[in-house]
């Protein structure tokens, strides 16, 4: 079903010192082109399901669509447009600015930070350069400890092992070239690698029930919705299918 804001009463121009506060919808443009990476990203993790979301910005706004991006979306607007109005504009040199720094610093961020918190899962774009990646040999390495953490905040149903393998080998072809075929051997061998690093170098938290578990386990384990380990190690690779 889709949203319509055009009767939020709120869309009115403030003019203080010169300066104008814009309206509803070129905020709305605005926090559109600032939270491109953020559908980007989600849309990548998602995979094969894909976007149905339409964005109607033209005269008015008006957006549809099942996919999460849409709700994010929705709030992010929501939550730039109040901030705003709650500046006092004499001290206001720019709400288009100010709109995009608010978006980008902190309303964006916020947004991720409740997409995978929900799924217990941190943000995954420092995990290259963080303890756990810096312990890893090789780039690829590196790309599956993301790109595992990403899997771990999908929506996407994830019926097996076999194909998660297959997603993440996709993934590491669309980073690295190659066809997803050409690279389950290596996800497959990398996998236990990564998860050896993630349970050493990572940091140990208590859960809910106050028992100390590794990053892994809290992060990667119970995001993909797992009370019990994947016990990847032991995976085999036959005829390119995962067992």
């Amino acid at each position: 079903m889709g949203r319509d804001l055009r009767r939020t009463g709120r869309t009115r121009v403030v003019i203080v010192a010169g300066s104008a506060m814009p309206s509803f919808l070129s905020i709305a443009e605005i926090v559109f082109k600032a939270t491109a990476q953020m559908r980007k990203d989600l849309h990548r993790v998602r995979g094969a399901l894909g976007c149905d979301a339409r964005f109607d910005l033209k005269g008015r706004f008006r957006v549809s669509g099942g996919c999460p991006c849409v709700d994010e979306f929705t709030e992010a607007v929501v939550v730039v447009w109040n901030y705003l109005l709650a500046q006092d504009p004499a001290v206001v040199g720019s709400y288009e600015a100010m709109a995009r720094t608010h978006c980008r610093v902190r309303v964006v961020n916020d947004l991720l930070r409740a997409r995978r918190g929900a799924r217990g899962l941190q943000r995954t774009d420092h995990l290259a350069e963080s303890v756990i990646g810096r312990a890893l040999a090789t780039d690829e390495q590196r790309a599956l400890l993301r790109h595992i953490a990403d899997e771990a905040g999908s929506a996407a149903p994830l019926e097996s092992e076999a194909q998660l393998f297959d997603r993440l080998a996709l993934l590491r072809a669309v980073e690295f070239g190659g066809t997803a075929a050409e690279h389950l051997a290596g996800v497959c061998a990398d996998l236990p690698v990564v998860r050896a690093a993630a349970i050493r170098h990572g940091k140990r938290q208590r859960d809910s029930y106050g028992v100390q578990v590794s990053w892994w386990e809290r992060y990667v384990e119970a995001g993909l919705g797992m009370r019990h380990r994947l016990g990847l190690v032991d995976s085999d690779v036959v005829a390119g299918q995962v067992r």
